[in-house]
């Protein structure tokens, strides 16, 4: 009985013994994180900015085109996203030729006009009368109230004002605002401006040019083309100083 008790003893001393000899199970080590990746930058004219998603043109369209409410907040939007020096969401208009390195931001709606004279003419009342010299006054009168009419209008009509207004398609870019006016475009580079009007609260810009007749743009989507117009011109200090943006907020 004694040798069975001592042969268990024994038996479980060497289960024990070889336990602890077993080495310990190693823990789970993590596979190492994957860096995140670093931000997509761009460059605008000069300045480095961060690319912001990617999204459709007609989403980006719907956001500027359409009710005051939503060109003036896409325009807020614009404006946050430029002091942040972010790159708004871009679109590809298949139908416009871009220039070397020229990004095309906004499809947009507008008011379109350009101020400038032009050279009318009238032809004058004339006639011969013939009758009682109380006829041939009248007559006479007759046609001088006439010829002072037509040049009154013709006048009118030749002096500096506001013309050609249409309701068209516009694009802007990161190098100029193009108008699809009668079925061409027309391109107004920012380079060329000699200065620029971005009356947000009236939903006018205005922008003057050396030798071309000044632009007068108008809607509610000018509050869009007027922030990239202000940023383009005087540089990202004014989008945040320009008195005239102060109603964006």
């Amino acid at each position: 009985m004694e040798l069975l008790i001592g042969i268990a003893v024994v038996a479980l001393l060497v289960v024990g013994v070889r336990r602890l000899a077993r080495p310990a199970k190693k823990a789970p080590v993590d596979a190492p994180t994957a860096p995140a990746p670093a931000p997509v930058r761009q460059t605008v004219d000069g300045g480095e900015f961060v690319a912001t998603p990617v999204v459709s043109s007609t989403a980006v369209a719907s956001q500027g085109a359409g009710a005051a409410t939503g060109s003036f907040a896409e325009a807020q939007r614009l404006r946050g996203l430029l002091l942040a020096r972010r790159v708004p969401p871009t679109l590809t208009p298949w139908a416009v030729v871009p220039e070397p390195g020229e990004v095309f931001f906004y499809r947009l709606e507008v008011d379109y006009e350009r101020f400038y004279g032009a050279e009318v003419g009238f032809k004058p009342a004339s006639g011969f009368y013939f009758g009682s010299p109380a006829f041939i006054l009248a007559g006479m009168a007759v046609a001088g109230l006439t010829n002072a009419k037509r040049r009154a209008d013709a006048a009118a009509a030749s002096a500096t004002q506001w013309r050609e207004l249409a309701r068209c398609e516009f694009l802007v870019t990161n190098r100029r605002l193009l108008c699809l006016v009668h079925g061409q475009w027309v391109s107004f580079h920012y380079a060329a401006m000699t200065a620029v009007y971005p009356e947000i609260a009236e939903g006018v810009l205005v922008c003057e040019f050396t030798g071309v007749p000044p632009l007068r743009l108008s809607g509610p989507d000018t509050a869009i083309a007027a922030v990239m117009t202000v940023f383009a011109t005087h540089g990202l200090d004014a989008v945040a100083a320009h008195p005239s943006l102060a109603a964006l907020g």
